[in-house]
């Protein structure tokens, strides 16, 4: 079964609950059945932003890619360099050496 055929399966099963439940619940319950799927949205929004500040605080640190791309930046500065081209203004924010990684930081 596809993804999407689940999801529509357990949509589905959801609306047919709900729509149960409404038909089942007295006048003081029906304001809580009918806010229901509103609930359950800002329930899934809090839970994907949990999701992403946990994605976000423990993204993995790549030490090694850093140092390949600012040997990259190195190589292109020098090439800049022997063209013709003043780049003094911007090696300030290059590291020259390779090896310096993510321990500065």
């Amino acid at each position: 079964m596809r993804r999407w055929q689940r999801l529509s399966a357990a949509t589905a099963a959801a609306a047919v609950a709900w729509l149960a439940m409404l038909s089942q619940v007295g006048a003081d319950a029906r304001v809580t059945v009918l806010w229901a799927p509103a609930a359950g949205v800002v329930l899934l929004g809090v839970y994907l932003l949990g999701r992403l500040v946990d994605g976000v605080l423990n993204f993995p640190s790549c030490p090694h890619e850093e140092r390949a791309l600012m040997q990259d930046v190195k190589e292109a500065m020098d090439g800049l360099a022997t063209a013709g081209f003043d780049t003094s203004q911007h090696t300030a924010h290059v590291r020259r050496t390779p090896d310096a990684g993510m321990a500065s930081r």
